[in-house]
C-alpha cells in the first residue's frame, strides 16, 4: 500500500490542475470576504465573517473535494495503471485503500486552507471581534470536517463505481447546486433531521443561534449570539458522518474488489 500512497503523491505534484483549482478556490473566498466586508457599514471583523461569511464560502467545498477525490480515484483508469498495478502483484485491497488515504489527505487538507486562510486574512485586517471567540470558531470549523469526510467519500466511491474522474465532478456539482438552494432558503436549516445529510450537516454548524434585546436607556436593538454546542449534537455530527463515510468506501471496495476492471 506504501508504494501506492507514494505513487499517487507523486501524480498530486507532478500534475498541477488540482493545486491550481485549490489556489483559485482559495483567492475567490478572500476576494468574496474583502468586497462583502468592505459593504459591511458596522465594523467588520473575523468573528463576523465566520458566521456571515463562511457558509458563502463553504459552498465551494463539495466543487472541490469532487474534483480532487473523483481523479485520484479513477485517473489511473484511464492509462491503466490500476490494472498494471494488479498484475504487479498489488491486491485490489492495497490499489483501492492507498487511494482512499491520498483522496482523504489532500482533501481535507485543501477544503482546512479554503475555510481558514480567508478568516485568517480578515482577522490580520479586521481583527477578530465579539461574535464569537477563537476557540468556538476553530470548533465548529474542526467539526466541519466530518460532513466534508463524508462528501469526499461519496464522490470517490461514484467515480471509483463509473471508473470514470468526473463521478467525482458530477457529485461536486450536485451538492454544490444543493449547497446554493439551502444557502437561499435558510429554513432548512431549522429540519430536526439535518443531520440526514452532508450539506445541511455543514450549514447546521454554521447556523448560530441568536435572540434580541433592546436596552433600557435606549430601543437600539442588540443581537446577542449563542455559539455554544451540546455534547450530544457534537457526538451526533461526528457519528453519522463517519458512519455514511465509511458505508460509501465499504460499498466501493465491494465494487472495486468484485468488479473485473475492464
Amino acid at each position: 500500500m506504501k508504494e501506492v500512497i507514494r505513487s499517487q503523491l507523486f501524480q498530486l505534484f507532478k500534475n498541477k490542475s488540482k493545486l491550481y483549482v485549490l489556489i483559485g478556490l482559495i483567492a475567490f473566498g478572500i476576494i468574496e470576504l474583502i468586497f462583502a466586508m468592505g459593504e459591511t457599514q458596522e465594523g467588520a471583523t473575523a468573528s463576523q465573517c465566520v458566521r456571515e461569511l463562511l457558509p458563502m464560502i463553504i459552498m465551494f467545498l463539495p466543487f472541490f473535494t469532487g474534483i480532487a477525490a473523483g481523479d485520484i480515484a479513477a485517473k489511473d483508469f484511464d492509462d491503466k495503471t490500476v490494472y498494471y498495478e494488479i498484475m504487479s502483484g498489488r491486491t485490489r485491497r492495497q490499489s483501492y485503500f492507498g487511494r482512499v488515504i491520498v483522496a482523504l489527505i489532500y482533501s481535507v487538507i485543501g477544503s482546512v486552507l479554503i475555510m481558514v486562510i480567508p478568516i485568517a486574512v480578515a482577522a490580520v485586517l479586521y481583527g477578530w471581534g465579539n461574535d464569537l471567540t477563537v476557540g468556538q470558531a476553530v470548533l465548529r470549523m474542526s467539526l466541519l470536517l466530518f460532513p466534508v469526510i463524508r462528501l469526499i467519500c461519496a464522490a470517490f466511491t461514484l467515480s471509483i463505481i463509473i471508473k470514470k474522474s468526473v463521478g467525482g465532478l458530477i457529485t461536486g456539482l450536485i451538492c454544490q447546486y444543493i449547497s446554493l438552494s439551502i444557502y437561499a432558503d435558510q429554513g432548512l436549516l431549522a429540519e430536526k433531521d439535518s443531520l440526514s445529510l452532508a450539506l445541511t450537516t455543514m450549514y447546521r454548524l454554521l447556523n448560530i443561534r441568536s435572540r434580541y434585546t433592546y436596552g433600557l436607556s435606549d430601543i437600539k436593538m442588540r443581537i446577542i449570539y449563542d455559539p455554544t454546542m451540546h455534547i450530544s449534537e457534537i457526538a451526533g455530527i461526528i457519528g453519522v458522518s463517519m458512519l455514511f463515510a465509511a458505508v460509501y468506501i465499504l460499498v466501493g471496495y465491494v465494487f472495486f474488489h468484485k468488479d473485473d476492471l475492464n
